[in-house]
């Protein structure tokens, strides 16, 4: 259908343009979809619109991952570069005095480092891995629960665990991106790298979407695949 290719349609449902960053598309989506979703008071929406919108943020993410662009937005290389100024490339040729040099400044690295093995040491604390499980229509009884003892899946499970205990998803053919209706789930080096997941079809996940401190993790990982 013609709504499956209205990338227009999609930006404009999201408050976005085709130059937008990723992450500002994904917060948008996930922002549009509690809007939309039936099951959450003042909701206006309905699960064809939820349908449709799911269609459309699909189809921009395999857009994304074949030509390294949303769909709409110039490519990098016919990105206009602002034009520079003669006086302001004097300014930048002209080697500075050895007095205006700045000096290097270690301490702003090492209060980065610290600061970034704090949020580690915080994610690794005891009370932060306690957290309750979140209970959900999907978790009580799901589809190929308790494989192995395991009843949920997380950041870094691989394909096989999430189709065991989620089954197979709508599109089954993209290996990087399942989804589950409204709800979704992605893959980057065969394992679980972010999911959203809608009370119109919840996930096997302890809750509906990673935080700032599980991508943190996660992203380490990753660079190692």
């Amino acid at each position: 259908m013609q709504d499956d290719i209205d990338f227009a349609a999609l930006y404009g449902e999201l408050g976005l343009s085709a130059d937008c960053p990723m992450a500002s598309l994904k917060q948008a989506y996930r922002r549009r979809v509690r809007e939309l979703h039936p099951d959450l008071p003042g909701a206006s929406g309905s699960v064809e619109q939820l349908q449709r919108l799911n269609r459309l943020y699909t189809a921009a993410l395999d857009f994304q991952r074949r030509y390294g662009r949303l769909p709409g937005a110039l490519p990098r290389a016919a990105a206009s570069t602002p034009p520079v100024h003669a006086a302001a490339f004097e300014a930048v040729a002209r080697p500075q005095p050895p007095s205006e040099v700045s000096a290097p400044r270690p301490w702003l690295r090492y209060l980065l480092l610290s600061g970034l093995a704090g949020a580690i040491l915080l994610w690794l604390a005891p009370g932060h891995q306690a957290e309750p499980e979140m209970q959900t229509a999907a978790s009580v009884h799901p589809a190929g629960a308790h494989v192995l003892g395991v009843s949920i899946f997380k950041l870094g499970s691989d394909r096989a665990l999430v189709r065991q205990l989620q089954g197979a998803p709508f599109n089954d053919d993209d290996d990087a991106h399942w989804s589950y209706g409204p709800s979704w789930i992605e893959f980057r080096c065969g394992r679980v790298s972010d999911w959203y997941s809608s009370p119109l079809h919840p996930l096997r996940v302890r809750k509906p979407e990673p935080d700032a401190a599980d991508l943190v993790a996660a992203q380490s990982g990753e660079a190692r695949c």
